[in-house]
């Protein structure tokens, strides 16, 4: 099947970039409830395939001897950094290494990665001992010797409630990141779980509960990464995260999002975690008027409707209500809410409304059963990359996702759920 972006444009007219005031808010690392959890990893006891690249030829010493058998996880803080001295140490091949640049944006120029090595991972090992207990051990200092580690219990769920007494007794992993030219040195701590699927059977699962804090006019803003390196972060302001009710993904700002504060729009730049700032550019509304964010108008996009292969653009369905659904057939939030959209498509069958489901990362088998099995009888797009050009387009990194677009083509929603949409189109028409 072809890419279905052919062409990314303006819904209305062409756009023009102004020159941005750029802002930088110094903040400062911190750990605490506020960074929990940014982010997960998981250590598996039922080994899954993995890829070649994620493993470090690194001779682990010092294990204790009565850890006859153990399992091994080598922890990325910087992933790009990892894979390109792991192929400059011989460890990855030339072809592996050129599909790997390919997809993961890899970029050799400007020296955006140490020539030498640095502590940018470092190593978990774990067991379960014959009375059925789980335990592991992590490499603190990051030079590969267990000699002088503690061994530790997984933590249980509860602890979350004492986080920030639970976060003094975990081990810190000191790291190294190579930010702007130069290396930089930190330490973080891990809090680990023990979980059970049916799939992988017992595993462990890590988090990093750090977040930045920093003071922009009169509001307090959180920058919670998902990754220790800042390449993906959520910000948001104190006095939402204290607010009691339950905070959803598309309230969180994302790098790419706008956000208002003091009555005027920026964009989030970027996190510069060389120097803890998060830089923000404001946004000229008179000559920028598109963006994914509710209240701008929807960028528009090119595809080719799945099964007909009739080529199609977002503003063709000008003057109607648009939903956009980004799913994936191996999502199962997204396969369980398929009844709720059948339900939804069903509702509004008789008002000017279109949806337009982009699968992502899907397998086609899987797709045409769904299709079939509910009667997903509406538009559908295909994306094969997760950061292809619809799912990079509109900034989605959670799924499902989905953006309801008005008949002017303004972003009027964005949601991970679709229960309300309906009333909302029926009170807009009003």
């Amino acid at each position: 099947m072809r890419t279905i972006i052919i062409a990314i444009f303006c819904l209305f007219g062409t756009l023009a970039f102004s020159q941005s005031e750029t802002v930088r808010v110094k903040t400062e690392m911190k750990a605490g409830k506020d960074g929990y959890p940014g982010g997960w990893g998981f250590a598996y006891f039922k080994q899954p395939k993995t890829n070649s690249w994620v493993t470090s030829d690194t001779k682990l010493t010092g294990i204790p001897k009565d850890w006859d058998e153990y399992y091994r996880k080598d922890i990325l803080f910087q992933r790009n950094q990892f894979i390109f001295q792991n192929y400059k140490e011989g460890n990855i091949t030339d072809s592996t290494f050129t599909d790997l640049f390919r997809k993961m944006g890899l970029d050799t120029a400007g020296n955006k990665y140490s020539s030498e090595p640095i502590a940018c991972f470092s190593t978990l090992i774990y067991r379960q001992k014959n009375n059925g207990k789980v335990e592991y051990m992590v490499d603190t200092d990051a030079d590969g010797d267990f000699s002088d580690e503690e061994s530790y219990k997984p933590l249980k769920g509860a602890v979350v409630r004492r986080l920030e007494s639970t976060i003094k007794k975990v081990p810190y992993m000191q790291y190294e990141l190579f930010v702007n030219n130069r290396i930089v040195r930190d330490s973080v701590p891990i809090m680990t779980f023990l979980n059970e699927s049916e799939k992988y059977g017992k595993y462990l699962a890590y988090t990093f509960p750090i977040y930045s804090e920093g003071i922009f006019g009169d509001e307090t803003l959180v920058v919670t990464p998902s990754k220790v390196d800042f390449s993906t972060f959520t910000v948001s302001t104190k006095t939402q995260l204290n607010n009691e009710t339950k905070t959803h993904e598309w309230e969180k700002a994302k790098r790419g999002d706008r956000v208002n504060y003091f009555g005027d729009w920026y964009e989030i730049n970027h996190f510069d975690r060389a120097n803890m700032e998060l830089v923000l550019d404001k946004v000229d509304l008179e000559k920028d008027s598109i963006s994914p964010t509710v209240g701008f108008y929807a960028p528009d996009f090119e595809f080719e409707v799945m099964d007909t292969g009739k080529e199609m653009k977002l503003s063709d369905l000008q003057g109607k209500y648009v939903l956009l659904d980004f799913w994936g057939t191996w999502c199962s939030p997204c396969v369980k809410g398929i009844p709720d959209l059948v339900k939804l498509h069903e509702e509004l069958k008789e008002e000017p409304f279109e949806i337009i489901s982009i699968a992502v990362k899907s397998k086609r088998e899987a797709f045409d059963e769904l299709i079939e099995e509910h009667g997903m009888d509406w538009l559908h797009a295909w994306e094969e990359n997760g950061s292809g050009g619809m799912v990079q387009l509109y900034n989605v990194n959670t799924f499902p996702s989905f953006i309801l677009i008005d008949p002017s083509g303004e972003i009027i929603d964005m949601t991970n759920y679709v229960d309300g949409l309906a009333e909302l189109i029926t009170r807009n028409r009003m």
